[in-house]
């Protein structure tokens, strides 16, 4: 027999009363905490066991210790999650960094070990957020708990991102020139090197879902690209944008970028793939190709659109759109750095207030 989830109990006969039996949780030994009630009716019994649930759902379990066992439980939920593979991996690889700092704590300390976790973060664990979710779930905490929990852990990764977002490497717009300068010099037309930086640097696009383009999901006489898909290179399989929905990027009137699409969607079918179905071979090679020559990752040219989109006063929320982020928040934290010009350039346009007095 398995181990009872707290908030699980059970009803029995004793003699000539009834019993009951409710799990409480785990202490850090990994023993059993209950609580044993009793009646003269099997009604009786399950009145008192659902007062002690109530109770249980509105106060923080205290005695709660942080064990292997709740790390297993919680990693069976992770499973069980209508979520990508590549989702559930990436939360998994989460929680086993989390279980690192919080194991052993009780569920009073969790603020505190949760708070310790997020500084040592680089960028947000979304494992975090499911695990307080999982915790409500188990009527661990309550949902009211959770929420404040989940809000101290943001404002953490918000602070985070905003001074992450100060240190972001991107390409000026000089290194840009010379980028592409270098790329139509040495490349021609459908090399994967040469196709993939114009996509990604014109389109803010993510590496994976430019991958996986097909000629269907081109529209050049509307200026579109329809993202309906994405490669996870950690599971090698197809799957949706990481938004989990579609979205339609608009093609800028860049001569480049068009006679780019136009040569490599021509002599293709509508579900022809853009690019060699072996994408991993295709995404290394092409990784150390800009590594080797400009020392950047694939994810440098979509920081580099969306930074010189907004500098050059395309609004937030457009480019919010394009590059696919469920929400505006994130493209303010991460191109934090790229507001200031804006703002400066939007007050000078207020002198038009004056110049017919």
């Amino acid at each position: 027999m398995g181990r009872r989830a707290s908030g699980e109990g059970s009803i029995f006969r004793t003699g000539n009363r009834w019993a009951g039996e409710i799990t409480l949780g785990y202490d850090e030994d990994g023993k059993r905490i209950y609580k044993r009630v009793y009646g003269h009716t099997k009604k009786e019994v399950i009145e008192k066991l659902n007062e002690i649930k109530n109770e249980a759902k509105s106060t923080p379990a205290k005695h709660i210790v942080i064990t292997e066992e709740l790390k297993q439980e919680f990693l069976n939920y992770v499973e069980s999650l209508p979520i990508k593979v590549s989702s559930k991996i990436r939360y998994k690889t989460g929680a086993n960094s989390l279980f690192k700092v919080i194991q052993g704590a009780s569920i009073s300390d969790l603020k505190e070990k949760i708070k310790e976790y997020g500084e040592k973060r680089i960028t947000d664990d979304k494992a975090v957020l499911h695990f307080f979710n999982f915790l409500v779930q188990k009527n661990i905490i309550t949902e009211e708990l959770s929420k404040n929990y989940k809000n101290e852990y943001l404002k953490i990764y918000r602070k985070k991102a905003k001074e992450r977002g100060k240190q972001i490497k991107t390409l000026t717009q000089k290194q840009t020139q010379e980028f592409l300068a270098f790329l139509l010099n040495e490349y021609s037309v459908g090399n994967p090197n040469r196709t993939l930086s114009i996509i990604l640097l014109f389109t803010g696009m993510r590496i994976g879902e430019a991958l996986v383009l097909q000629k269907k999901d081109v529209d050049l006489g509307n200026k579109m690209i329809h993202v309906q898909r994405t490669y996870e290179f950690r599971s090698n399989v197809i799957g949706t944008p990481k938004s989990g929905k579609t979205r339609v990027v608009y093609i800028p009137e860049e001569k480049i970028l068009i006679d780019e699409l136009t040569e490599i969607t021509k002599n293709k079918n509508d579900d022809d793939f853009l690019f060699e179905q072996n994408w991993k071979k295709v995404y290394e090679s092409y990784r150390c190709f800009l590594r080797r020559y400009f020392n950047i990752t694939p994810h440098v040219l979509r920081h580099t659109y969306a930074t010189l989109s907004l500098q050059v006063g395309i609004p937030p929320k457009i480019v919010q759109e394009q590059l696919g982020h469920s929400d505006i928040k994130i493209t303010l934290s991460v191109y934090s750095h790229a507001l200031p010009s804006m703002a400066k350039e939007a007050v000078q346009k207020l002198k038009f207030f004056s110049q017919n007095l």
